[in-house]
């Protein structure tokens, strides 16, 4: 009894005597944590969640944390931009909103911008700040966009280079140092190794200008007021002229040894004279003579060591093996026989071929490889840290499966532990069997949280609505929680962080501002149909809440369509649901008939690793006007009920290696009239890449109506055509036809779509592409539609712009060919 009392007073004295002092400006949420961590002696935790809130310049010890000169700011407004969004700014400056940051962070900012306007051109930029009451305000004077038409570079009066662009160039702060190393390393071959110089800019006439990587600068370069067109101008002093004398090497060593001189020869210099002869031997060996004499320079090379060369031939069994053998030999690192053998095994066995014959002869300085290999080793089963986890997989081995293979670990794991890292540990390889077992490590472990940490109330308890204290922590519900951010609230640009330890965690979250609001403008034309315009409004976070406003509008001289609806993404056990509820109105004036509708329901969608489910359920009034059609079943007004169910499947990235498609089976049953049909669309993308910039795309749609299908109403009847499917037609062009030639549509079809993905530059697309579908209906089939066309597509930071051309095989009495122009932007 007396060892217990004396037990709880030493402790309650230890706990009055620990005193940890917080000096300098802190949050009230970040401080009472730091407070607790330091009651719990966890000083490892404090440097994580300082480090979490930005917070780098501190001391800490087992006594106090002293934090120096922070503010907070809560909002950090951009005046002056016109070339980019707000947001964008935002993020290279790297602002997180309501996080202390320190004084000298404005300067950082400023230093951010600057830096970026310039690599993108715009040289003359200025900034300036402002901080008042929590709020810094970001003052940018864009100044004109420099493009470059060229280049001269004079060494006195003498022209010795020059470069002129007929597209001209946005001159970053990048291509002008590329330019001038690429000048000034001609005159350094020429002997003239440290050249003075100076550069300007001398004004051109200003030329509209295209530029890949910027399409919307290209658009808006016929401004004059928008860019300066620019030559670039080095003018370089007469400078010392140091003349090369090389010996004991080939006239292509020579000019090697010239090259690593001009590069690494920066000064004259014992560390620049000491590097440059490092570099030397690494090349030639160890018996280089190396000297500077005044305006001579001396190399002189003894037994020279030269790279070994390599002949090499792979016989294969293999038929899988298409792909020539790539062996990446280096010569001065492989000059021995072992060493190569040891290389040519670990290469093939990372390609997945463990017994081969290899032979190496020795001719000189060339190795004659010969080798034969053994069928691809089998993959049995997969452990986690020494348990089985996935067995009887028998799939043939190699590189890029074993991405897919941690892929399958974690989808099987996500949802029950937490963890940081999975990696490979080692394989068991059975030659008798060909086979081997692949063991992966990984440091997953059971946690609860304890709290989250955020400075915003609102966003804090949103989040505590995804995972609140004591839940348990898994990867699965960090990523259910990072899905929420960008999608249930926008926020985009964060930062979070698991304060880990033994069996516990708190979750810390930084983030700049989102924006609540986003404009969509879709505007499209074709040369059969006219022009089409669709702008939505989405607003996120409305009274305060979780809920999401969409509304959209589509209009052009034969249709109008608008959309309004809410949407709210919930939790249901380890899966995140998304509920959508809309409202539609639509009217539309076809060649045949004319129809309108409105629509009122609920759309339910479920989201799982690879795949989507979807349920809803609508209400539907429909009525058919001016309709030339004699059958009195299409020319019907419905009062419809509509129940959809999908499944969207993305089988790429699981073990199904060998069907690496996405699957999407939509179905729609119809209520109408005492009638019940079930309209069901199966559509199967696959997409990959071939070779370089060379890719490939494959869809494939089929559609089939069950049930009395006869009395669909027409708005619901398949056809092809528009462009989506069969771009060479006009939209519902394409279809069975009744006596008057009248298109009315079928009960099925099918489509298909191969393409050939060119990327021309990053995110820029040239696709040829091949279509052929044809319509089914009661008494028959059509004829086979084909087109064939090409399609130009560019990816933007706020959009994308389309342009396609499509020709089709026949002419009797339908369109030809159609052209395409499209552009979707994001504000």
């Amino acid at each position: 009894m007396r060892v217990l009392v004396f037990i709880i007073l030493f402790s309650i004295i230890c706990q009055i005597g620990f005193a940890f002092e917080i000096i300098g400006e802190l949050h009230p949420n970040i401080k009472v944590k730091v407070e607790e961590y330091a009651q719990e002696q966890k000083y490892d935790n404090i440097k994580t969640l300082l480090e979490a809130f930005g917070i780098n310049t501190y001391e800490l010890d087992n006594k106090s944390l002293k934090i120096y000169n922070t503010v907070t700011i809560s909002k950090l407004k951009i005046h002056g931009n016109l070339n980019f969004l707000e947001s964008t700014i935002k993020s290279e400056a790297g602002f997180y909103k309501n996080s202390p940051v320190y004084l000298n962070s404005f300067e950082n900012y400023k230093k951010n911008i600057i830096e970026f306007y310039k690599s993108k051109g715009f040289l003359d930029v200025k900034v300036s700040y402002r901080f008042v009451n929590g709020i810094l305000n970001m003052y940018v004077d864009e100044g004109q966009l420099y493009v470059l038409s060229g280049v001269r570079v004079f060494y006195g009066d003498e022209k010795i280079f020059t470069e002129k662009y007929l597209n001209p160039k946005v001159l970053s702060y990048r291509l002008l140092k590329e330019i001038e190393e690429k000048a000034l390393n001609k005159l350094k071959s020429d002997g003239i190794l440290f050249p003075e110089y100076q550069t300007y800019f001398e004004k051109s006439f200003n030329r509209i200008f295209f530029d890949l990587n910027s399409p919307l600068h290209s658009i808006v370069s016929f401004l004059p007021s928008f860019h300066k067109t620019v030559s670039l101008v080095i003018k370089v002093k007469s400078s010392e002229k140091y003349k090369f004398n090389i010996s004991g090497l080939t006239i292509e060593e020579s000019l090697k040894a010239k090259q690593i001189v001009v590069e690494n020869l920066k000064q004259l210099d014992s560390y620049y004279i000491g590097k440059t002869f490092m570099k030397l031997t690494q090349e030639f060996g160890d018996n280089v003579y190396f000297n500077i004499d005044k305006t001579e320079i001396d190399i002189n090379v003894k037994n020279v060591k030269r790279k070994v060369e390599y002949d090499y031939e792979v016989i294969s069994t293999d038929i899988s093996f298409v792909k020539p053998l790539k062996l990446n030999l280096k010569g001065e690192q492989l000059s021995d026989e072992g060493q190569l053998r040891d290389y040519l095994k670990d290469y093939l066995k990372n390609l997945g071929y463990y017994k081969n014959k290899i032979e190496i002869n020795r001719e000189g300085t060339i190795f004659k490889i010969r080798i034969k290999l053994s069928e691809k080793v089998i993959i049995k089963n997969v452990y986690l840290n020494d348990k089985l986890i996935l067995d009887g997989i028998d799939f043939p081995y190699d590189e890029k499966y074993k991405t897919i293979l941690v892929n399958e670990i974690k989808m099987s794991i996500n949802d029950k532990y937490y963890y940081n890292y999975i990696v490979e540990d080692r394989v068991d390889y059975n030659e008798a069997e060909n086979a081997l077992n692949i063991y992966f490590k990984s440091d997953i472990k059971n946690i609860t949280l304890r709290d989250t940490i955020i400075l915003d109330k609102r966003i804090k308890k949103i989040v505590n609505k995804r995972i609140k204290p004591n839940d348990k922590v898994t990867v699965k519900k960090i990523e259910n929680l990072q899905y929420s951010l960008k999608n249930s609230m926008n926020i985009t640009d964060y930062v979070l962080t698991v304060i880990e330890d033994n069996k516990s965690a708190d979750i810390a979250l930084r983030y700049a501002k989102p924006n609540k609001n986003y404009l969509f403008l879709d505007l499209q034309y074709n040369n059969l149909d006219g022009p089409v315009v669709s702008v939505g409004y989405k607003r996120f976070g409305i009274l305060s809440s979780e809920y999401i406003l969409n509304s959209s509008v589509t209009f052009s001289k034969k249709e109008e369509d608008y959309i309004l609806g809410v949407s709210k993404l919930s939790k249901l056990n380890n899966y995140i649901v998304k509920f959508d509820y809309s409202v539609n109105y639509f009217r539309k004036d076809l060649d045949d008939f004319i129809y309108k509708g409105h629509k009122l329901g609920v759309l339910s969608s479920v989201y799982g690793d690879y795949y989507k489910i979807d349920l809803g359920l609508f209400v539907e009034r429909l009525k058919i006007y001016d309709s030339v059609f004699t059958n009195d079943d299409y020319n019907k007004s419905y009062d419809m009920l509509k129940i959809p169910f999908s499944l969207n499947l993305n089988m790429s990235q699981t073990r199904f290696k060998f069907f690496p498609f996405n699957i999407s089976i939509d179905n729609n049953l119809l209520i109408f009239d005492n009638s019940k049909i079930l309209g069901s669309e199966f559509v199967i993308e696959h997409k990959g890449n071939i070779v370089g910039r060379l890719n490939k795309r494959f869809v494939l749609n089929l559609g089939k109506y069950i049930g009395k299908s006869d009395s669909l109403p027409l708005l619901y009847r398949y056809t092809l055509g528009g462009p989506d499917k069969m771009k060479a037609f006009s939209f519902r062009e394409l279809g069975p036809e009744d006596g008057n030639n009248n298109v009315y549509g079928g009960n099925g079809y099918y489509h298909v779509h191969t393409g050939l993905p060119i990327e021309v530059v990053n995110s820029v697309f040239i696709e040829p592409f091949f279509e052929i579908g044809q319509i089914f209906y009661e008494k028959g089939e059509t004829d086979i539609f084909k087109d064939l066309g090409l399609s130009f597509n560019v990816d933007m930071p706020i959009g994308e712009i389309n342009i396609s051309y499509a020709k089709s095989f026949t002419t009797w009495g339908k369109s030809s060919e159609a052209f395409y122009v499209s552009m979707k932007a994001k504000f």
